[in-house]
């Protein structure tokens, strides 16, 4: 007759000091664990984003963000700093990067979409765009005030490649355009010095080292304290119908738009 075998005792007790843990287990009270940590954990981030969207400090009026503008140099120095100031001070939690460039390589920067918007000089094609006008201004020919050139009223630019220049860096967008004209003529300019703002060229040019190339608002307010005098320039390039160009305005973000609103009213 064969043996039975002796039932085997368990403990009748839940206890978990009495079962030894298992796999399925152990996963089961973690999963529990954890289930709880990420209801709360979601409850936090609801509590969050709520608090953020509803200040006033951290989203003034929904307006949040970087704005990125791409400007020739003209409109970059005389007309851009007083119009982004005071957007600026009136949406103190956008911030704008600005960058210097030549009008043709903002029209091709802004159809690709790398900025939001660009001030750029009415002779370039901007019909893939949305434009509108911004300001209106002229280079001018500034010379010193005993400088044979001082005696003409108007000269094209061909006529004046034969004296020495003072102009921006090279690597600005002004003097990048100035270079490419005189090399179409033929002749390359003279730069003697090169510097980083045109108030501080029109300086070197009353010290007679050599003649520039400015705004014509900048000849007109440097030259009430500076001893040099501004001669127009014939060349249709001269004339600078200053433009606002963006993609689409429906797709800018809200303070991107306001900006573009902004600037069309700030002149």
């Amino acid at each position: 007759m064969a043996e039975t075998k002796a039932p085997v005792e368990r403990p009748l007790s839940p206890h978990l000091f009495i079962y030894k843990p298992t796999l399925t287990m152990t996963m089961s009270i973690v999963h529990r664990v954890t289930g709880a940590g990420l209801y709360f954990g979601t409850l936090l981030m609801a509590w969050w984003l709520i608090a953020a969207a509803s200040s006033p400090n951290a989203y003034a009026g929904g307006l949040a963000g970087q704005i990125r503008v791409l400007s020739n140099t003209n409109a970059l120095t005389e007309f851009l700093p007083e119009a982004l100031s005071s957007f600026l001070a009136a949406h103190p939690n956008v911030s704008i990067d600005l960058e210097e460039r030549l009008s043709d390589e903002i029209v091709g920067l802004i159809a690709e979409g790398v900025a939001d918007l660009g001030i750029v000089a009415g002779t370039v094609d901007t019909s893939a765009l949305e434009t509108y006008p911004f300001r209106k201004d002229r280079f001018v020919l500034v010379v010193a005030r005993d400088h044979p050139l001082a005696q003409r009223s108007k000269v094209p630019f061909a006529q004046v490649l034969e004296h020495d220049f003072v102009g921006l860096d090279r690597a600005s967008a002004l003097q990048r355009f100035l270079a490419d004209k005189a090399a179409r003529i033929g002749q390359p300019l003279r730069l003697r010095v090169q510097l980083r703002s045109f108030d501080a060229v029109c300086r070197m040019v009353e010290c007679n080292v050599g003649i520039g190339i400015v705004p014509e608002t900048t000849a007109r307010r440097v030259s009430r304290t500076m001893a040099i005098v501004p001669v127009a320039l014939t060349d249709a390039w001269a004339v600078r119908e200053l433009t606002i160009c963006i993609r689409s305005l429906r797709e800018l973000p809200p303070f991107a738009r306001q900006l573009v609103e902004h600037l069309r009213k700030s002149e």
